[in-house]
This record gives structure tokens, sequence and C-alpha cells, in this order.
């Protein structure tokens, strides 16, 4: 995910405080102080107020509010994300560049305990629970790293056959059971992206598949966590049964109308309107033939 995070001027601050006060907290990813509805940004106080946009490209897609303590090497953080994007993986690629580009720092962060995708968006980007302020916020915070120069990448299949993708369930480990993904798995060292899915799918699921195309246009990488990112292809059947593996306990055949109805990890969750864009443009091209 390629973000670029860049000092915010004055017009900047008007779009904060416009996103913030017409956006419902449930339709955005927040963190710290913005997932109040009722709160604006406030003043910049001195130099230890920082307030960097969140950008793609030419738009602004949300902001990161950092507040300095230089007696502790501490930053309190609140971020925000607009809804139409916050399943694109803006945020957490905001997070992992800044707590990354600064080294010896402590990050924390704020977040009320009902905000579920906001809690699980920090966890992913490396932050750990530190106990509740006094209003009742989880406070979690992160140790600022140099970033992997290279992370790892994780692949995964979008198999289609007569019109439904297939999605498996996870067993394991225990923080994933329960939830659904597309079957894949890590490349291994020097090994083509293609020909580790080829492999993956097969170890899983006994079939062999052949792959179509990358799903993603421009933005083909999900984050998965620090060090760590998705890559989705979509693929089809060649030979051979999809069955349940010691990875997945169940196998489901979903309509693209589907997709919304399992509980996706958060990854292929945040892939899913790019898969559907795929899947149309796949059937499109059929139909034409």
């Amino acid at each position: 995910m390629d973000v670029e995070l860049r000092p915010a001027t004055t017009e900047d601050l008007l779009w904060i405080e416009s996103a913030v006060r017409s956006c419902p907290v449930a339709m955005a990813e927040f963190g710290g102080f913005y997932g109040r509805a009722t709160t604006v940004l406030p003043p910049l106080l001195g130099e230890q107020r920082e307030v960097l946009m969140i950008c793609s490209g030419e738009h602004r897609v949300g902001f990161v509010d950092a507040d300095h303590n230089p007696e502790d090497s501490t930053v309190g953080l609140a971020y925000f994300v607009a809804p139409e994007v916050r399943r694109r993986g803006h945020a957490l690629a905001a997070l992992e560049k800044l707590t990354t580009s600064r080294p010896g720092m402590t990050f924390s962060v704020a977040i009320g305990a009902a905000n579920a995708p906001s809690l699980a968006l920090a966890r992913r980007a490396g932050f750990v629970d530190a106990g509740v302020n006094e209003w009742g916020d989880l406070q979690l915070t992160r140790r600022g790293a140099v970033a992997a120069p290279h992370p790892q990448t994780v692949v995964g299949a979008v198999i289609v056959a007569d019109g439904h993708v297939l999605a498996a369930r996870r067993i394991r480990p225990r923080e994933l059971a329960g939830q659904w993904e597309f079957p894949g798995g890590k490349v291994e060292p020097g090994e083509e992206l293609r020909a580790a899915l080829v492999r993956e799918v097969h170890e899983e699921l006994g079939v062999e598949i052949t792959i179509v195309d990358e799903i993603g246009g421009d933005e083909p990488v999900w984050p998965i966590s620090p060090g760590l990112e998705l890559r989705l292809y979509l693929a089809s059947l060649v030979s051979g049964e999809p069955c349940a593996s010691v990875d997945h306990d169940q196998l489901r055949w979903l309509h693209p109308a589907e997709l919304d109805t399992v509980d996706w990890l958060p990854p292929d969750e945040d892939a899913l309107d790019a898969v559907r864009r795929a899947l149309r443009q796949s059937d499109a091209k059929r139909r034409s033939r």
C-alpha cells in the first residue's frame, strides 16, 4: 500500500474538521479522541503537536494527529480514515510508516472498547494492550522500530467455479480460528509468487489451479501485520475437489453477493471490493466471447 504522510496545511485542517463532523463513527477507522462523534480538531499547540495528512496519490484519505512528549519520548496518536476508503489499508499503512520511521519513540493510542474494527486495526499495526485510561478507553502502545526492508508476502487464491468463490475457515492459530480467508500461504525465499500460490493451494486443498490474473490493479497489496503483506490472484480449478485440511475445517462456495455473509480475516475483508471488481471484469470478458 503506497501512502504519503505530509504536514497538514491550513486548507487540510478545514478538510479534517469537515470530515470528522460529517462522518458516522461506525463507518470510518478511528483511533484516539476522533472516535468521539462530537470532537473536532483542537487548535495546534506549540511544536509538540504534529498533524500529518494521509494521502493516496493526489487525494486526501485521512490524517494522523501526533502529540509529542519530549520528556519521555512518547507520542500520543489519533487517526482517521474516511469511510469510502476504509477497506483499502490506508490507516494500517500510515501507522506502520509513521512508527517505523521513528525508532526509539513509544507510540500510544486510546480506542473505545466498543470500537472493534479500530482495535483490530491497531493490533495489526503492532500495538499491544496497555490498560484502560481515565475515560474507560483501551490504551494500546507500540515501540517505534526500523521497518523491515522487504516485507514477507502471503499469496491467496480467489478460486472461481460455476460463478462461485471458494472460502476456507481457519482452525489455527487460535487467534484466527473461526475466521475465513482465501486459501494460500507464505512465499518461500526465492520462490515466484504464482508458483508459490499453486504449491500452497495443492498442499492445503489437494487441487490443481491455474492463475488467471492478479487482483488489485494499481494497489495489489493488503497489509496483514508489520512486515507481512497479502497479494491475491484470480484462479480457476484444473483438477481435483477441494477438501478440508489441518488448517481449515470448513470450505464454502460463495456467490459474489454472499461474500459479506462470513467473518473474514481483516486483510481478506479489506480486499473484498477489489475481489468483486475482478469478478465482474472476468464475467464481462467471459460473456463477450
